[in-house]
């Protein structure tokens, strides 16, 4: 168990608004081949403006 302890107020603070590392962190993966370097940078700017703490990227492009 953690030692780190947390009072009733700031429990209910931080659930109504999560600090970053407890954000949402969607999966992202790709389908259809070659990555665009200023496609992906938009997409992830755009992810960040809209609350978002981070990613998990997969790339599953498979050369046929």
């Amino acid at each position: 168990m953690s030692k780190n302890t947390i009072n009733r107020d700031e429990l209910k603070k931080n659930f109504k608004n999560p600090p970053n590392e407890y954000g949402e962190l969607p999966c992202y993966w790709w389908e259809s081949g070659k990555l665009d370097k200023d496609i992906v940078r938009d997409q992830i700017t755009d992810m960040r403006n809209k609350g978002m703490s981070g990613t998990v990227m997969f790339n599953l492009y498979f050369p046929g």
